[in-house]
């Protein structure tokens, strides 16, 4: 098991050899002439929303890697050709094939986007195919593909903002799952996206207002919504990879932690809106509380009885998850342990078939440490390799996938990630499929003198819906 930070890795290098030689050595004559290489291209989409993180290959070349939902890869190009397509789920025991397809044909002059679609356990590779010939001058292209099982046949319309949808035609009309519209030109400008059911301008699903530039040749595929407000979002594909278009209504998302012994009494306060408003009053030492917040920048403070302690700034972008964690000393001893507000953005989307958990350092007083997470009925953690070496104060790892079950934290002096060492203390803690936990390494007190775990249940920090 390896208890590290998960980085997204997205492939855009060809997905297919493309080669060509000169056989005239230097000075033997001019070299031939050879004919211009016609590419077929493909990328891939990650649109299942309880899911694991996914791998997909191409013949025996992974196009994307460790792909979360909503994540896309670059386009690739090769020669055109017929290629079997695989899609591997990043577990907790390794790469699991889940989706392996036949052969399918790669045209000259195409783009082939490849999605995966459906929940957890019965995820399908959806197929989208569209001529790779350019953008005109001036203008922007849209390819629309319906990527969401649970959503019936819609319009998907790109219109002025605010325009009257009922004297409007959509760019992709009755398209339902697994069916795509045709790729539309219009000028680049400022528009609003609005989907609504087929044949119902006013059953509107999902709006929000973009600007297209001059030569924009996306591929916006309609997906699930994860974060519980929106019925629907819209994910956007160009060459390099996606960006998710959030649903107007789709707030931003933060939780507050309280990790300094002796600060005292703390609210945490935003300054959006305009007027200062209370997040989380009264929070004591190891209290943590969340929820939805309206998007946009703001300075999340902890103030106390003499005024503000510490402060942090948010991006609070729609669709964001922000952890803003207070921790240190509030006397400072020798300027190394001042209290300090530090910020952590990650999704926790949970997955149905495993558990997620990170952890964080928030003990200015245990030093460097080396920590094992042990699955029952293992007991010890002699002969094992440290899943996490040399930890630090304010170190946080990412989330990481683990099995349903019982575990025990050992956390021991850094020993290089060997054992046998006396842990400095175990703690066991239990994990569920679908759960998305913080694990907390605190001082008990002040003193610094003994060391607990305390487990934060992201799912219930960060607001699930309205």
């Amino acid at each position: 098991m390896n208890f590290s930070t998960k980085i997204l890795l997205i492939t855009t290098a060809l997905f297919l050899g493309a080669c060509s030689s000169n056989n005239n050595p230097t000075g033997a004559g001019d070299p031939v002439e050879q004919p211009p290489t016609e590419f077929a291209k493909l990328r891939s989409l990650n649109a299942s929303p309880d899911g694991p993180n996914i791998n997909v290959i191409v013949g025996t070349t992974a196009i994307a890697s460790d792909t979360d939902f909503m994540g896309a890869s670059g386009v690739g190009s090769g020669p055109p050709s017929s290629q079997a397509i695989s899609v591997e789920a990043v577990t907790p025991d390794g790469d699991v094939e889940i989706i392996a397809e036949p052969p399918i044909a790669l045209f000259v002059d195409t783009v082939t986007t490849v999605v995966v679609t459906g929940l957890d356990g019965a995820q399908v590779l959806s197929v989208f195919v569209q001529d790779d010939d350019g953008v005109s001058a001036g203008s922007a292209k849209v390819f629309v593909v319906h990527a969401d099982a649970g959503v019936g046949a819609v319009d998907f319309y790109i219109v002025a903002p605010n325009a009257d949808l009922d004297a409007s035609a959509p760019v992709a009309a009755d398209i339902d799952y697994e069916e795509s519209g045709a790729p539309a030109e219009m000028a680049a400008g400022a528009y609003e996206i609005v989907v609504t059911g087929a044949g119902v301008p006013g059953d509107v699903l999902y709006n929000q207002f973009i600007s297209l530039v001059d030569g924009d040749d996306l591929t916006m595929a309609i997906v699930p919504d994860a974060t519980g407000f929106a019925l629907i979002q819209v994910v956007s594909m160009d060459g390099a990879g996606a960006t998710t278009i959030y649903d107007i209504i789709t707030p931003a998302f933060l939780s507050v932690d309280h990790l300094s012994p002796n600060a005292g009494t703390v609210d945490a306060n935003s300054d959006v809106p305009v007027d200062p408003t209370t997040l989380v009053p009264d929070m004591v030492y190891l209290d943590s509380d969340g929820g939805d917040i309206e998007p946009g920048p703001h300075t999340v403070s902890f103030d106390g009885v003499a005024g503000t302690l510490t402060s942090a700034d948010v991006a609070g972008a729609p669709g964001s998850y922000d952890a803003v964690i207070l921790d240190g000393s509030l006397v400072s001893v020798g300027g190394l342990f001042e209290l300090a507000a530090t910020v952590f953005t990650e999704s926790p989307r949970p997955v149905s078939s495993y558990a997620k958990a990170r952890l964080y350092f928030a003990s200015y007083s245990i030093g460097d440490v080396d920590v094992y997470v042990v699955a029952l009925p293992v007991t010890e953690i002699t002969g094992l390799d440290a899943d996490i070496e040399g930890a630090a104060w304010r170190d946080m790892t990412g989330y990481t996938p683990l099995d349903e079950g019982e575990y025990t934290i050992f956390v021991t002096e850094a020993n290089d990630g060997e054992s046998p060492i006396i842990p400095i203390f175990s703690q066991t803690v239990t994990l569920d499929n679908g759960g998305v936990y913080t694990l907390i390494i605190s001082d008990v007190d002040d003193l610094g003198l003994e060391f607990q775990l305390t487990i934060r249940e992201d799912n219930e920090s960060f607001f699930a819906g309205p």
